[in-house]
């Protein structure tokens, strides 16, 4: 019997955690929400803040806009194989609306590049207690933080507590985060 290849087990585990279901995610996002602000007010020298408008199945950090105003928040935009972050001073009217039920940046927003970026609140399809993450599948994320020059943001993964397991399948060109933070509270890799 063949051993299943690397993407075929990522493949595997991102259809079992589409299968899963958060049982309140609207509270157990304002929970994790909740942890994250708590982090950042301990942390007063993170001043610029990337973040990323949910997709279906992901904490949703919107609040946190709002809580830290005096912060710089930046968000994602997604060009072909690339990915930018924009500073966004009001999401009602500078997110909007893109492919794959997505809001992203206006485009004629300044580009912030990543060794101007503090710390990193990163979404994924699951992690584990190593610090380790598994995305989408695109490979966004980790081409934009390897093409980052020093210093690398914080990284700090963001999911529900049930997508993050005691192992999962990950590569050397994988990101590893420093933290994970769920609805239980944060999560320091072993």
């Amino acid at each position: 019997m063949p051993i299943p290849s690397s993407d075929e087990n990522k493949a595997a585990l991102r259809r079992h955690c589409r299968s899963l279901v958060v049982v309140d995610p609207v509270d157990s996002s304002r929970s994790i929400t909740s942890h994250v602000f708590e982090l950042l007010r301990a942390h007063p020298e993170w001043q610029r803040i990337a973040t990323f408008f949910p997709l279906h199945g992901e904490p949703d950090l919107t609040p946190l806009r709002q809580l830290l105003p005096e912060r710089d928040f930046v968000y994602p935009r997604i060009e072909g194989p690339d990915m930018t972050f924009h500073r966004v001073i009001d999401p009602a009217t500078q997110l909007i609306p893109t492919r794959w039920n997505l809001r992203e940046p206006c485009a004629e927003l300044p580009v912030v590049r990543g060794e101007e970026i503090n710390v990193m609140l990163c979404p994924g399809t699951a992690f584990d207690v190593a610090g380790h993450r598994l995305g989408k599948g695109k490979g966004f994320y980790d081409r934009y933080l390897a093409a980052t020059l020093p210093p690398r943001p914080r990284l700090i993964g963001v999911s529900f507590a049930s997508l993050v397991f005691p192992g999962i399948p990950h590569e050397s060109h994988d990101m590893m985060m420093d933290l994970i933070v769920t609805e239980l509270g944060p999560v320091t890799p072993e």
